[in-house]
């Protein structure tokens, strides 16, 4: 053989920079023979064999079939990153090239059985570690008696990764076109349909058939609960789920979309379906409030990914929208039903009202009452009103029922539980009475199957309950039972607006009886008022007159000091009725203008000592007062003439009214921030008859006999002291004495 067809040979190798179909390499095949043969026969162009073997921009090698490498060219070793000494001697086993070490065994087996090895890819480890992705091809080599494993093979890893990434933006670019194929279909449902459920199950639905997910499911929050509005694929599924518990609840509480790749990593993973391996939750908005949750799970190792919350994030957009439209739609609705409702029953309550004002007669009130109920109410067969009559329960009217259907009481008890129902006020609502068998048997109501009652209050007190029986089960409501309450107030309002007629009556006629004993009191009072103004008037006049006359007659021969005592007589008189006339006139001030305060600091222990020593002194050796004091009383706030005229008439009376010779005691302590003074004495006491009316103007105790008084220091007494916001108290024995107790606040501001 020729140097040049040796040359053609490897050269037509070193050309070769991409893997070579079947027709090139069957020419390679045979320049390989040529080449073989002829370096067989004569070694004189094994070097040049060497040196184009090496330069050959395909990657080639000569091993054993044990894997020992023989030979290596600089292209493969480019690739595999190692020097030629590291690598010749060496199995690929035992440098780690192999990624998959049984891939060396299958290749071997397979040039074993074909003798060749066409176009496989193996993936090899570098010697930086690196993964690489290798076309693979196997030919037989004989040289020097041996038979070596000619490889060729070719990296491409790249053109492998281009093919992935296309597989990838085709998968992408697929998954995408679903993804807005079922968006288009849920926004379809979405404009067409306001009814949540339909929209619900719609979404759902479109999911599954779209991606061929085997579990989903929607749950919406109702208070702390999230409760399932429509699942797929389930066998076992949980209605309600607290929203302390599981996944789904996390992503409620935390507003956060959740992916579990793999659901035995969470401990909160609710594993009710055996076989779940990955889960997607997606919370759903509306006004920034989350409203529920999108789940999606996988089984049988089939992974959820990115991509798929991706997806479930994008629907749960569109599903919040729905949510809230939906929402609003059932809302207005709702609330035109509620409103159109609740016209219907104003109107009835209205002309309720209207008619009771009509009548007083119950009869007639309850026909009234029924005809509204029946606008707004569920159909009812039988009415029934019950009064508490002598402490018996009776039914006063009905409607419905035979005359005497309820003559007996303990029936009508074991009937309805009345006496327990009235006694709470409670409404009362049955929807299936034969849900408790044998209960109504035997009793006129035999044949009702739901009752709704309420009671008829007075002065807010039960005093009857009105009830609606129907034959048809579970048609009445706690609304309906509401509602019921609002026409037995109306009643209740009619039978009080009768009550109250008659009171009013009443009270009509003991108003007057009142005003006239009120004006017969003013005219006896008027009189007393003239007979003790008179008696207390003619008195000191009397005085006046004959010391006057005394000394206009007799001047000139009444001796100097027999003078001086008639006009001491007039003085004192004087003063006796200016005092008199103050007292009238203090009183009518106080009724019609009232009176004003001046309040000072004062030490109110030395004031009562002040005041004890000035009426011991008046009393002289006629009468003992003592005078005790805690001395805590210093540091008062009060008005001093009103206290002076409360000590001076309480002192002056516990005197007058003593016998001589008797003991008054007067007493001031301080109980926290009131000043009390006590004064008592042994004297003629109070008639228990006259205390109600002893600080009445001008009205003096039955027992006072000629002891001189005008009935107004009392009155003035209480006006000072409540004017001060203090309190006066008497006890009172006739013959025993009294001791009144004034309290003053310390300061009253």
């Amino acid at each position: 053989m020729h140097i040049d067809v040796i040359d053609h040979a490897l050269q037509t190798l070193i050309d070769l920079e991409t893997a070579p179909d079947e027709a090139t390499w069957q020419r390679a095949r045979e320049y390989l023979r040529s080449v073989q043969g002829y370096v067989q026969s004569t070694g004189t162009s094994l070097q040049q064999f060497y040196r184009i073997f090496q330069e050959s921009s395909i990657a080639q090698s000569l091993t054993e079939f044990d894997g020992t490498i023989y030979q290596v060219n600089r292209k493969a070793l480019e690739i595999m990153g190692y020097e030629f000494g590291e690598v010749v001697g060496r199995t690929l086993g035992e440098l780690g090239g192999y990624v998959e070490t049984e891939q060396r065994d299958q290749l071997l087996a397979m040039f074993k059985r074909d003798g060749r090895v066409r176009d496989q890819e193996v993936r090899m480890r570098t010697k930086s570690g690196d993964i690489r992705d290798l076309m693979m091809n196997w030919d037989t080599f004989s040289f020097e008696s041996r038979e070596l494993i000619f490889a060729t093979f070719y990296d491409i890893t790249e053109r492998k990764q281009r093919e992935q990434n296309m597989r990838r933006l085709h998968a992408a670019a697929e998954r995408q076109a679903q993804e807005l194929a079922l968006l288009h279909e849920v926004r379809t449902v979405l404009a067409r349909s306001v009814d949540l459920p339909t929209l619900i199950r719609a979404v759902v639905e479109g999911i599954v058939e779209t991606f061929g997910y085997t579990l989903v499911s929607l749950y919406l929050i109702e208070g702390d609960t999230l409760v399932l509005q429509h699942h797929y694929g389930y066998d076992i599924v949980l209605p309600r789920i607290p929203l302390t518990t599981g996944v789904m609840a996390r992503s409620v509480r935390t507003r956060q979309p959740i992916l579990l790749e793999d659901v035995n990593t969470d401990p909160e993973f609710l594993n009710t379906v055996p076989g779940i391996t990955s889960e997607v939750c997606v919370p759903l908005f509306v006004n920034g409030d989350v409203v529920g949750v999108l789940n999606v799970e996988s089984v049988d190792a089939v992974a959820l990914n990115a991509a798929d919350l991706r997806l479930m994030i994008a629907l749960s957009e569109h599903i919040s929208l729905a949510i809230q439209r939906a929402r609003l739609y059932t809302s207005l609705a709702e609330s035109e039903r509620r409103e159109r409702e609740q016209r219907l029953f104003a109107e009835a309550l209205r002309d309720t009202a209207s008619g009771l004002n009509a009548t007083l007669d119950l009869e007639r009130m309850l026909d009234l009452v029924i005809k509204q109920m029946r606008h707004v109410l569920p159909p009812f067969q039988g009415v029934r009103v019950v009064f508490m009559r002598g402490g018996e329960l009776r039914v006063v009217s009905s409607r419905g029922y035979p005359t005497g259907a309820f003559d007996n009481a303990t029936l009508l008890e074991r009937i309805d539980c009345v006496r327990a129902t009235m006694d709470s006020r409670a409404l009362c609502l049955f929807t299936d009475c034969w849900e408790q068998p044998g209960r109504l048997e035997g009793t006129p109501m035999s044949w009702v199957r739901a009752i709704i009652g309420a009671p008829i209050t007075f002065n807010d007190r039960a005093i009857g309950m009105i009830f609606l029986d129907s034959g048809t089960p579970n048609v009445f409501t706690q609304k309906h039972a509401e509602q019921l309450r609002a026409f037995a107030d109306q009643a209740g309002i009619a039978i009080q607006k009768a009550q109250l007629y008659k009171r009013l009556r009443r009270q009509t006629r003991m108003r007057m009886q009142q005003a006239m004993e009120y004006e017969r009191r003013v005219n006896e009072s008027r009189a007393q008022f003239g007979i003790a103004v008179s008696h207390e008037f003619r008195t000191p006049l009397t005085t006046i007159q004959t010391s006057a006359d005394l000394i206009r007659l007799y001047d000139s021969r009444l001796p100097l000091d027999r003078r001086k005592d008639l006009l001491n007589k007039i003085g004192v008189q004087v003063k006796h009725l200016t005092h008199l006339l103050d007292d009238i006139m203090l009183l009518s001030k106080s009724d019609l203008i009232g009176m004003q305060l001046n309040l000072v600091p004062m030490d109110l222990d030395q004031f009562c000592a002040d005041i004890a020593a000035e009426i011991q002194w008046i009393a002289g050796n006629k009468h003992r007062l003592f005078f005790v004091g805690d001395g805590r009383c210093q540091n008062a706030y009060l008005d001093e003439d009103l206290t002076r005229r409360i000590l001076i008439n309480l002192l002056t009376n516990a005197v007058k009214y003593s016998p001589e010779g008797g003991k008054v005691l007067f007493s001031l302590r301080r109980e926290n921030e009131d000043a009390v003074i006590e004064i008592a004495d042994h004297g003629i006491g109070i008639p228990e008859s006259d205390i109600p009316r002893l600080f009445e103007a001008f009205h003096r105790a039955g027992n006072v006999g000629a002891i001189p008084g005008t009935g107004l220091g009392l009155p003035l007494v209480k006006q000072a002291v409540e004017l001060q916001k203090g309190e006066i108290h008497i006890v009172s024995q006739e013959g025993v004495g009294s001791t009144f107790t004034v309290r003053l606040p310390m300061n009253p501001t």
